[in-house]
Formats: C-alpha cells, structure tokens, sequence
C-alpha cells in the first residue's frame, strides 16, 4: 500500500483478521487518504490516525468506514458508503478504512478492539500497548 505508510496487521480484539493495514499518520497521509489510490483489496485497510470523521467526495466507489476510539475500540461501522458522502462519529480518535463489505466478511463489530501489529521484527515508533493481552499485546498503537 505504499512505503510512505506504516504497515503492519489488522487484530480484533487479540485475533489476528488476516487484512493487511497501512497507517496513516502525517498531515498529508491523512488528507489524501484513499484518494489517487487504487481500490484496496479484501484484505487490506488503512487506518487513519487523529480522525473523526471522513469523506467519499472524489471517491469511485464505496468503502466500509469503521470509527474508533482512542483505546481503538469500535464505537460506529458504517457499511459500504458511496462516493459523495460525509460521516462523522463523536467520540472518535482514528477510522479504519476497508473495500466496501470487508467490515461485515471480516467479523468487525461495535466493542472489539482493534489494533495494529507490526511485522515480526519491525521497529515500533508508537509505544501503547494492546488490552487483552494475546499476540497483539505487542501492538504499535497509532491513534494519538
């Protein structure tokens, strides 16, 4: 998904999902988010950090929209949002954005915890820890 983005794996809450994320975490990351983008796969998402809300407006196609807090709990999934619109979640720190229908296939509910797991020997920039222990105990939190 591309070198200027930190990747790493998708956990719900300890369970690895099998979906490839990319982070993104500067100004410029953030703003363009999918946009000038290809669509992303089945498997792959990109969680956007400092994020409360989002928009489809130059988008081509719709995008499952999953809004979490900054303990990376899921507060709100929006479900296959087309081009064109906005959404917004109080409360929220970071989104995770997936193809439209990757939430549901995936098994994203409202209460998981979602985090990021480097690579086996990647570096962590970013030192919070997971909750609930399990492999994504060593996860690299990229929400604040």
């Amino acid at each position: 998904m591309g070198s200027a983005f930190h990747a790493g794996a998708l956990y719900a809450d300890g369970r690895d999902m099998g979906c490839g994320v990319a982070v993104a975490r500067s100004f410029l990351q953030r703003a363009l988010g999918l946009l000038a983008r290809p669509p992303l796969t089945p498997r792959q998402a990109l969680w956007i950090t400092r994020c409360d809300s989002v928009h489809t407006v130059g988008m081509r196609y719709a995008i499952d929209v999953v809004f979490l807090s900054r303990s990376g709990q899921v507060l709100r999934v929006a479900h296959a949002v087309p081009p064109l619109r906005f959404r917004l979640c109080r409360g929220a720190a970071a989104v995770v954005e997936l193809r439209a229908g990757a939430a549901h296939a995936l098994g994203i509910l409202a209460g998981q915890v979602l985090a990021v797991v480097p690579p086996e020997g990647a570096t962590r920039t970013s030192a919070a820890s997971s909750p609930g222990g399990g492999a994504a105990s060593a996860a690299t939190r990229f929400i604040v």
